[in-house]
């Protein structure tokens, strides 16, 4: 007997497949069926929860025969579908999907794939990639642009995980890049990296050029910085955990953006920016570099550095450090030199460890520290230079409350009482 042959129009078929899905159960023909299902036994309740689980059943069946009518789509990885040469087992020349159906082993001389195309997207399916002693890259985007690289794991290949060094406007999910040699992920200007994890890896975890975007992403135990991307780029979400270098730290003179990103436990700096860096919402906690470091015109705000052997936070000429908390660090909570605003921070602990250390320390000249609440330090507002203004500070505990230099602008340091009632909204209060 034969079967019959169940084709659907190309009109259909040609849709995306969440158009034909929700094509198919919009349609008439479907919802009649539905109808049809529902009014043929209305009586017996256990029925028609019986009819109700068919109908689920049979649409999420459809929906898998969909699914998995789209991923056949993609070209297979392999020796006749991409055949290698001598420096790759497989290479990619043409634009379109391409997709593993297996693991790839590495050999000796050469990268796992490379891809000599633009717009080319390549789906790991779930699979490994797994280096050998002597491989190159595990993925070698050959200076192409427009490319995906997506949904698996790359482990151990003696150069990098994946390198588009040279290849921009890219676009990496889901990977996982461990034990590599060099780097986990490297990455060109204008791409965009989402949920991958870099560990083990010999050198940077992820890193790239200018104008980066990395979200979701946690990069550990690497030999050199966690991440370290360009100017222009930004990390969010992101964790950088025990690496060798800086936990987040940029290759670029000028500009990086760090939002609600967790840098623990690394051997430089936590987070460690150029000038013109934003850094929010953001930990520096227990590096043994020190907590957050940013250049000059930098804004640090609502993040918390505490625990780091070294200074918590450290920013240069016109910045801005607002709404921090500094403590137990065993160096400075808060150092600025020349120019810049220290406001609204909570600095307890600093000099822990028998360091040395103040709450909030100013450098330099033209400063405005002001509204700071220091406790528990050597020095509560340390300021060594003249032409500064230190205004509503609060110092409890400290060994010295304020030790600030003759020739700067700072109000009256008062201590409230019982009955304190305040007459001068700008002084500084010990307590």
């Amino acid at each position: 007997m034969r079967h019959p042959t169940f084709r659907l129009p190309s009109s259909f078929t040609n849709r995306p497949v969440s158009a034909r899905v929700i094509q198919t159960l919009a349609s008439p023909l479907f919802s009649a069926h539905v109808e049809s299902w529902k009014t043929k036994n209305k009586k017996p309740k256990g029925n028609q929860v019986m009819k109700k689980s068919c109908i689920g059943s049979v649409v999420i069946g459809f929906i898998w025969l969909l699914t998995c009518a789209a991923q056949a789509t993609c070209i297979e990885v392999n020796s006749v579908n991409t055949p290698g040469d001598a420096t790759a087992e497989f290479v990619i020349s043409q634009p379109g999907s391409y997709c593993l159906a297996n693991n790839i082993v590495g050999e000796s001389g050469k990268s796992g794939i490379r891809i000599d195309a633009d717009s080319v997207t390549l789906d790991l399916g779930g699979f490994a990639m797994l280096g050998v002693s002597g491989s190159l890259s595990g993925v070698l985007i050959n200076t192409h642009i427009h490319v995906s690289v997506r949904n698996g794991s790359i482990t151990g290949w003696g150069i990098d995980g994946l390198d588009g060094g040279t290849s921009g406007l890219a676009r990496m999910d889901d990977l996982r890049t461990d034990g590599n040699a060099g780097a986990g992920i490297s990455i060109n200007s204008g791409s965009q990296v989402n949920n991958c994890v870099a560990a083990q890896n010999g050198g940077v975890g992820m890193g790239g050029s200018n104008d980066v975007l990395v979200t979701g992403c946690v990069s550990s135990l690497n030999g050199s910085h966690g991440f370290q991307f360009g100017g222009g780029s930004i990390l969010k979400s992101c964790l950088a955990y025990n690496n060798s270098g800086a936990g987040i730290t940029t290759s670029s003179v000028s500009s990086l953006t760090v939002i609600d990103c967790n840098a623990h436990f690394n051997t430089g700096f936590g987070i460690a920016g150029p000038k013109r860096t934003f850094v929010t919402g953001s930990t520096g906690e227990e590096n043994r570099g020190g907590g957050i470091s940013v250049g000059a015109s930098s804004t640090v705000s609502n993040c918390n550095a505490s625990g780091n052997t070294g200074v918590g936070i450290i920013a240069s000429a016109g910045s801005a450090v607002t709404g921090c908390t500094a403590s137990t660090n065993t160096s400075d909570g808060i150092v600025v030199d020349n120019l810049s605003s220290v406001q609204g921070n909570t600095c307890q602990g600093n000099g822990a460890g028998g360091g040395n250390g103040a709450g909030v320390h100013a450098t330099g000249r033209a400063n405005r520290i002001d509204s700071n609440m220091t406790a528990t330090t050597d020095r509560g507002v340390d300021v060594d230079a003249g032409g500064n203004l230190v205004v509503r500070n609060d110092a409890t505990n400290n060994a010295t409350n304020f030790d600030i230099v003759a020739g700067n602008t700072n109000a009256n340091v008062e201590t409230p009482g019982a009955n304190f009632v305040l007459t001068r909204p700008w002084a500084n209060l010990v307590h």
